[in-house]
């Protein structure tokens, strides 16, 4: 089945608008996604654009003023893991094909979407690895054999199982050389005469005995000029043969370390390897230029072609896509589009609009997975990838598994590796590590400084779990004084996230004990002497009992939500935790297809977050995004990766940014955020800090329009300029939304609109106006 629709060219990056005119430009609704998009695989040219793919989209340059545009699931594409891309100049057709074997085709902006191989069951990989056109048709090279599309029917014609008696055989690419069809496979090379009555029949492929390692595995097959080239890769080493019709020789082009690419464009063959060079030949593959370096800059490429104008485009994994004069080497141009430097995400934390997105890289007993030290950060709309390279004081660290951001200074940040202790980040700069040897943190036996969690209380004290020694719990206040608390008997124990809640008292993970540990200071930090703490068993008095806790939050009524592997649990009445005996928390009951049943039963829910309504916003490990009522008992919306853009339906971490509603959601392969309608509310409205958008509305406009910077829940009435009511609603804590629409269901007529706010005391007046264009 075939479906389409327009991509909607969404420009991601608002470049130099205040934060409140930024929060205006984010519609109600709108999803975005933050990719790593420096890591570009593929390219390739159209007569009017250059595209770039990367794992996780695209983007392309317009050649008639250079602007970048980014295409990704959240604006058109139909999948995410791009592996290969191949323009079809027949049909003025971009075909994308994804990892899981989906494929797109975009015409004139316009998305085809081809499912069939995807959905179609076979036990082999169908992974696409390369993409050949020829006329109006591609040829796919799969993980199982050769699919053909007719672009111009946009239809499937046939599939090639070229194994003896139809057998799966990985396909890495395929080239079409006089009267012959070539293909690249894990068996050598298999050729097939172009005219042969019955391509998908398996008999009329062959192996081409005449190749000297014709058992081997073959990664290229490139035409160039009146020869064919083939690449045979075996270890840091690649070697390179020549077919001139007759046989093949070998050949040596430069050396002959590994080769990741070869591309012939324009009677030219471009080359990348391993070692960071790229080399240039003619058709008789002399060399006609090289380089080893964007002066300044290293080059770590996957993939170079040349362009109709004699220029080449480079696909780095760092550098994103990178022009090279053909005749000027020295002459480079990154096109870089900005994004976070990483996409597999453990945790997302933040204040409003300032974000950091870690890798982490421990499993679930908080053994170490040795993760690199890389992370990155979000402010001002502009994401900075940090790692080893650009601050070497990261050099020795690995696996940061917890951060937490300075709520009065958010330029400043603190992070916890599991193994080397506290990091401080000011700005995009690591200033400060403080392990066992420079701070009061302790080391275990190995050596290891274990910081699970950190957490800021409202007097900027730094609380720390620190699993490696003898007091599990430490602080660091703001003028650097350092304080330990012994957690007895429960100092053993690997302790993982920290929270603190209203009343001050501090909830630590047991990740490995399936327990919430809670300390009490009582306001003094120098005397531990009153200080209390209390093992909360979390199967106590519940119906399910779950073998894994994976966080907890707490919400607007002062109740701490707990996500299980087997659904949430709810701790009710926490101000009394530490005077009952044994606090219990509850299930919340819903009824499911007729059905009484615990909130989430049968989902491991992976993260929770409060929005300003005090909906809660649901991650889960494999039925993706839910939003529920207030109490839990409703379902307000489901969000998956088959009825939204989300990537996958595996939620890893939830973080909201409270100030304009978007909710950032992170996940095994990228993150993606989602403008929410509810923010916090403030305790007294003001009118200049009102915000709607769009305003005006103009008439193509269809979606919700936001009022924020309301009180919470507040009554709000929309009239027209004589004072006629046309529409009512609550507002989600300080966010009000409309479809621009009266109680009957029409679109208002051209006009200015007043918006009357009342809150609680019933305290009503003006607080902005909205100007319609019909």
């Amino acid at each position: 089945m075939i479906s389409k629709f327009k991509i909607n060219i969404v420009l991601i990056f608002i470049f130099f608008l205040s934060v409140n005119s930024l929060f205006a430009q984010l519609p109600v609704g709108t999803w975005r996604e933050h990719l790593p998009y420096n890591k570009v695989i593929m390219v390739a040219e159209t007569p009017t654009r250059i595209y770039a793919a990367t794992p996780f989209g695209l983007f392309y340059m317009e050649y008639s003023d250079f602007s970048i545009n980014r295409l990704s699931k959240a604006n058109g594409l139909s999948d995410v893991g791009v592996t290969a891309i191949e323009y079809n100049s027949a049909q003025h057709t971009l075909v994308v094909c994804y990892k899981n074997a989906n494929v797109d085709l975009i015409k004139d902006d316009v998305v085809f979407n081809l499912s069939d191989i995807k959905r179609n069951s076979i036990p082999a990989s169908k992974r696409i690895n390369r993409i050949k056109s020829d006329g109006n048709f591609a040829y796919l090279a799969c993980g199982f054999g050769v699919v053909v599309i007719d672009v111009k029917r946009k239809e499937i014609k046939e599939t090639w199982l070229v194994g003896n008696e139809s057998a799966y055989r990985n396909i890495s690419d395929i080239e079409m050389y006089k009267d012959s069809i070539f293909l690249a496979t894990d068996y050598g090379i298999q050729k097939a005469k172009k005219s042969s009555a019955n391509l998908a029949n398996y008999q009329v492929w062959s192996t081409d005995t005449t190749f000297c390692m014709s058992n081997n595995v073959i990664v290229d097959v490139e035409k160039v000029g009146d020869k064919l080239l083939a690449h045979q890769s075996f270890g840091d080493s690649s070697y390179l043969f020549v077919y001139n019709g007759i046989s093949w020789n070998p050949i040596t082009l430069a050396n002959n370390r590994k080769k990741n690419s070869l591309e012939v464009t324009y009677n030219k063959l471009v080359t990348t390897s391993d070692i960071g060079n790229v080399v240039m030949y003619d058709t008789n593959f002399n060399e006609i230029g090289s380089f080893f370096t964007y002066s300044p800059g290293y080059i770590d490429a996957t993939f170079a072609r040349f362009d109709r104008k004699g220029d080449v485009w480079v696909c780095d994994r760092n550098n994103g896509l990178v022009w090279v004069n053909g005749s000027n080497t020295w002459d480079c141009f990154k096109h870089s589009v900005m994004g976070p430097n990483i996409y597999d995400i453990w945790k997302v934390f933040g204040i409003n609009d300032k974000m950091i997105i870690l890798t982490g890289a421990v499993d679930d007993t908080y053994s170490n997975l040795w993760g690199l030290p890389q992370f990155s950060r979000f402010s001002d709309e502009q994401w900075v990838g940090i790692d080893q390279y650009n601050n070497p004081k990261l050099d020795s660290l690995f696996d940061i598994v917890c951060g937490v951001i300075d709520p009065l200074n958010t330029n400043s940040a603190w992070l916890g590796s599991w193994g080397r202790g506290l990091i401080h980040l000011e700005g995009n700069q690591v200033t400060d590590v403080f392990n066992g040897e420079n701070s009061v943190l302790e080391s275990n036996s190995i050596g290891f400084t274990n910081v699970g969690g950190v957490a800021m209380d409202k007097d900027k004290n730094l609380w720390i779990a620190n699993s490696s020694g003898q007091k599990t719990l430490k602080v660091k206040t703001p003028n650097n004084q350092w304080y330990s608390y012994s957690m007895s008997p429960f100092n053993s124990y690997v302790v993982s996230q920290i929270a603190i809640d209203s009343n001050g008292y501090k909830w630590l993970l047991l990740p490995r004990n399936n327990g919430i540990l809670v300390y009490n200071d009582n306001g003094t930090l120098a005397n531990p002497n009153d200080d209390q703490v209390k093992l909360l068993n979390i199967n106590l008095g519940t119906n399910v009992s779950t073998n894994f806790i994976n966080g907890f939050v707490q919400d607007l009524n002062g109740d701490m939500w707990v996500a299980t592997d087997k659904g949430i649990k709810v701790f009710y009445n926490i101000s009394n935790i530490f005077s009952t005996a044994n606090p219990a928390p509850q299930n919340i009951l819903v009824e499911q297809d007729g059905y009484v049943q615990n909130l989430f039963e049968f989902e491991n829910v992976t993260a929770i977050v409060v929005d300003g309504a005090n909906r809660k916003w649901v991650g889960t490990f494999k039925a993706g995004l839910f939003l529920i009522s207030a109490d839990g008992t409703t379902e307000l919306a489901h969000f998956t990766a088959s009825n939204s853009p989300l990537f996958s339906d595996e939620i890893t971490s939830l973080s909201m940014n409270q100030a304009n509603g978007e909710l950032f959601i992170g996940t095994t392969t990228g993150l993606m955020s989602y403008r929410t309608n509810a923010t916090l509310g403030r305790e007294e409205i003001v009118k200049s800090e009102v915000l709607a958008f769009p305003n005006p509305i103009r008439p193509d406009y269809n979606g919700e329009i936001a009022i924020n910077g309301l009180t919470t829940n507040a009554n709000i009435k929309i009239t027209n300029s004589n004072g006629g009511l046309v529409y009512q609603t609550i507002a989600n804590g300080g966010t009000a939304v409309w479809n621009g629409k009266n109680f009957n269901n029409e679109k208002v007529a051209t006009g200015v609109y007043l918006v009357f706010s009342s809150d609680e005391s019933g305290d009503e007046r003006i607080v902005t106006k909205l100007l319609f264009i019909k």
